[in-house]
């Protein structure tokens, strides 16, 4: 039961950390880290809408990720 307990919590965390650097690319990149465009691309539409709309806002021109 331990090591199920271990690997609910790993996965609990990785969905955390995932998500934690998702909002950061979203409020604090321009859109171009090639990991958070990776993250941002597999995300359903409206996570990527909201995303790419505080992008533009902030970085004026093209962001490759948002397209």
């Amino acid at each position: 039961m331990g090591f199920i307990k271990a690997i609910f919590y790993l996965l609990i965390l990785g969905i955390i950390v995932a998500g934690g650097y998702w909002l950061y690319g979203a409020y604090s990149t321009n859109g171009d880290a090639p990991y958070w465009a990776e993250l941002n691309s597999n995300l359903p539409d409206p996570l990527r809408k909201f995303s790419c709309e505080q992008i533009k806002k902030r970085v004026p021109g093209h962001v490759e990720s948002c397209d």
